[in-house]
């Protein structure tokens, strides 16, 4: 929630949620692009929607990667929101690797663009804050991999907490200890 009490909302959007947005609501969003090398792969996107105090939609956007997408935390600070979470490193339905993905849009709905962001092995980021000197940190995990077949996440990884200076600049890793099990932040 923003400082004039607006609403902030990213949910998983398959093609066909998306075309059913857009029939609805009549606002000619489609899903992104996806990856040139493999068009026959369509994955999904992240659907990002403004609502303001009572309630009503302001705006929705589609934003994320070209690859498949998931959203676990929003952000509003100042004049932009983030959406981080996980992006599939490898296009289709391939379990293996995730990257994490961070998204960063204007609280205007009018300026998008995203960022995968490897760390070690799957990485998956779970919270945002903003720095106050602008850009974000991110907290989550990494180091661990996915039951390929399946959902699961095995039992190693290690806690992950970066500063993201710009969505275009390297992250600077900070040093934490290990905790038990996924070590998620």
């Amino acid at each position: 929630v923003d400082a004039a009490g607006n609403a902030y909302v990213a949910t998983w959007a398959a093609p066909a949620r998306i075309r059913e947005h857009a029939a609805v609501f009549q606002d000619g969003l489609v899903p992104l692009p996806g990856d040139p090398a493999l068009p026959a792969v369509i994955d999904s996107d992240i659907l990002l929607t403004k609502l303001d105090g009572t309630g009503a939609r302001v705006w929705s956007r589609v934003v994320g990667s070209e690859h498949e997408d998931e959203p676990y935390a929003v952000r509003v600070h100042a004049d932009a929101v983030a959406v981080v979470g996980r992006s599939r490193r490898f296009p289709g339905f391939d379990n293996t690797a995730w990257d994490a993905l961070v998204t960063e849009t204007s609280v205007n709905g009018d300026a998008s663009a995203s960022a995968t962001l490897r760390f070690d092995a799957s990485s998956i980021l779970l919270g945002v804050d903003a720095r106050p000197a602008g850009g974000w940190l991110l907290a989550g995990s990494d180091g661990w991999s996915q039951n390929p077949d399946g959902l699961s996440i095995l039992d190693y990884g290690a806690s992950l907490l970066a500063e993201l200076p710009a969505l275009a600049a390297a992250p600077v890793r900070r040093s934490l200890t290990p905790g038990p099990r996924q070590n998620e932040l």
